[in-house]
């Protein structure tokens, strides 16, 4: 533990070396509560040294005698041993000492640990959270790093709420309650109202990425956790949470499926939903029972439940099923780039199989006409709409001016791929106090395409409420697509690809974190083993070399940090991958501190390595690299000490 607690001791470290450090340190004492649950029945051989290590912190000797075991008290007016009922007078040779029994043992010791490890929990969250309150309220480029933390701060307040060694007041319950429903409540601002921030480089990049796609999981599980029956409204979370999550695996499901019981037509459609995964193309199962759990959530919002699901998430799921209309119903769709972003989020890309189109008419006698009979309910009853709004429990979405444009942007939708809702757009931009929460940019475009059917039209009024049209293509080809943003699926390409071209310039890697210092295509495998060659070949006998290579630790953490985002996505294709990755952490966090001596050794077990891992590796870097991106970053990668 020397070189652990020598890090720890540092007065600066980063966030992720806080939580790393108490990850450690917790695991351990767990260790000591696994020794002590086993030592009533001597079962402890497997966690002896933690035992040792428990009794001579807390300043007891062990002595076995024949069959017989005394517990010593060192230290008799130890803060702890004031706890102790039952202290004896034992004479030992010829001296009188004080012992307890192994039960007073077992349960000071708990008692003691348990204040410990819940006094050390509360003030790692205490730190969290301050970080929380440095960030601009609605600063969504620093959307990644709040993520982070509010993940951190879910799982280390979960650690302690739900640890059965830990003696909890209800104070300590209150407040770690507090801090989930905060870590909780933060979940709706992934998903704004406002397309203008979604679209941002930075939010587009932050919503690929696996500490996002790991903070959604988890509100998903908590909502599962919960005691009571899910009500309205965290079903709809849940609902949004998956279809904005990618890559969820079939245990999560099933334990979606499992809370579903009281909620059957939900639990149909998760079912479905699972079952889907691989195509672009969803069944029209999955349509019909999509649609069934739409009506429903929308009549329980109109019958004034307590705690229906947000308006703000109702839509987002209707935008969904729109799309999913419109890929069921022809070779190609036209949407908005806020809604085919979220879509993107949560499909794989998929080797393109023979498209399945439902050219029938039965959907669109059934499931459109609910889609245009909601907006215009909700568009002729403001004061309802608005009273929707308000028994939201999140502080998020709540502006009515917001919903009322996703709503017409939905209605432009389906008149373009279906040809229907013309007459209701029309009385719609007849009415000022709709169009008083539109740009009258959009609102003269919007007239002209629908006299005029001119699908140009209807992209100049997207691109003047600043949400692109984009035509999403499934290898169908249209004269006019060259005048638009295209995204043509059947051409199997990465995401990072699609949103290059979408976007028309360089967006962050989709699938890792983002990070403003960093170019985000990993190099090579020689740039990634020339880092550990130069960190084993700087400070031997030179002052000034080692100086040099703690100049440029953070430089090489940040390099390391990108390998490690890439290589967590391929841990679970091997063990080796595993304790590699595992290592490669240690050894970022080992450079934050400083401490050159851990760096060098961890620098050296990682390059112990190569021979076995350096075939696996080259084939994973090409995958995620062009080669100018590798030639640049190989250049980084042998100057960078």
């Amino acid at each position: 533990m020397d070189s652990e607690e020598r890090m720890m001791s540092q007065i600066h470290v980063s966030v992720e070396s806080l939580v790393y450090f108490w990850n450690i340190w917790k695991d351990k004492i767990l260790r000591i509560f696994e020794y002590l649950e086993g030592l009533q029945t001597q079962d402890v051989n497997e966690f002896t040294s933690y035992g040792e290590f428990c009794l001579e912190y807390l300043g007891v000797l062990k002595q076995c005698h024949n069959s017989l075991t005394n517990y010593v008290l060192l230290y008799s007016d130890a803060d702890w041993a004031r706890n102790v009922e039952h202290i004896h007078v034992r004479s030992i040779g010829n001296k009188l000492v004080l012992s307890i029994d192994v039960d007073q043992v077992i349960h000071a010791a708990q008692v003691y640990w348990s204040s410990q490890v819940l006094s050390v929990g509360f003030k790692v969250l205490h730190k969290l959270e301050a970080i929380i309150h440095t960030f601009a309220t609605d600063a969504y480029d620093s959307l990644s790093r709040k993520c982070m933390i509010f993940t951190l701060i879910y799982e280390v307040a979960q650690f302690l709420l739900g640890s059965k060694n830990l003696n909890r007041t209800c104070q300590n319950s209150d407040d770690l309650e507090k801090l989930i429903r905060l870590a909780t409540d933060f979940s709706g601002y992934i998903f704004p109202l406002d397309w203008q921030k979604s679209l941002g480089e930075d939010f587009v990049s932050f919503r690929g990425t696996d500490i996002c796609n790991k903070f959604l999981k988890q509100m998903i599980v908590e909502h599962c956790n919960s005691r009571n029956d899910l009500t309205h409204s965290q079903v709809g979370n849940i609902a949004v949470f998956v279809l904005g999550s990618s890559r969820l695996n079939d245990e999560l499901f099933e334990k979606i499926m499992k809370r579903m019981n009281q909620n059957l037509p939900w639990k149909a459609f998760f079912k479905c939903l699972q079952g889907s995964r691989g195509s672009y193309f969803p069944s029209s199962s999955l349509i019909c029972r999509f649609h069934g759990v739409l009506v429903d959530a929308y009549n329980e919002s109109c019958m004034r439940e307590c705690d229906p699901i947000s308006p703000g998430f109702f839509f987002y799921l209707v935008e969904r099923f729109v799309i999913w209309l419109s890929i069921s119903f022809k070779g190609y769709f036209i949407t908005t780039k806020s809604a085919f972003v979220e879509w993107l989020v949560y499909e794989e890309i998929h080797t393109m199989t023979t498209p399945c189109f439902n050219t029938s008419v039965g959907f669109l006698q059934s499931d459109l006409p609910f889609v245009t009979h909601v907006i215009k309910e909700c568009l002729n009853n403001e004061q309802d709409m608005i009273d929707w709004i308000n028994k939201s429990p999140s502080r998020y979405n709540k502006s009515y001016s917001l919903l009322v444009s996703r709503m017409v942007l939905i209605l432009c939708v389906l008149r373009e791929n279906f040809g229907m809702g013309s007459s209701l757009l029309f009385d719609l931009l007849g009415m000022p106090r709709i169009t008083k929460h539109l740009p009258l940019k959009f609102c003269d475009n919007l007239k002209s395409y629908l006299v005029g059917c001119d699908v140009t039209m209807l992209a100049e009024a997207f691109e003047h409420i600043g949400n692109s049209l984009v035509v999403v293509s499934f290898g169908i080809s249209k004269p006019w697509f060259e005048d638009f943003n295209v995204v043509d699926m059947s051409v199997n390409r990465s995401k990072n690809d699609i949103l290059r071209t979408l976007f028309q310039k360089r967006v962050k890697a989709f699938t890792r974190e983002t990070s403003s210092k960093c170019e985000t295509n990993p190099p090579m495998s020689l740039g990634f083993w020339k880092i550990f060659e130069a960190i084993n070949s700087e400070g031997k006998g030179s002052i000034d070399q080692e100086n040099k290579l703690t100049s440029n630790a953070q430089k090489i953490k940040v390099l390391l940090e990108k390998y490690i985002r890439l290589l967590e996505q391929n841990i679970s294709s091997s063990r080796d991958m595993a304790d590699m990755v595992y290592e490669l952490k240690q050894l970022c966090a080992a450079l934050d501190v400083r401490d050159i001596r851990l760096v060098k050794q961890l620098a050296k077990r990682v390059q112990s390595r190569k021979a076995g891992m350096e075939d696996f590796l080259n084939q994973l870097f090409h995958k995620h690299t062009t080669a100018q991106d590798g030639r640049a970053k190989v250049k980084e990668g042998c100057h960078i000490l």
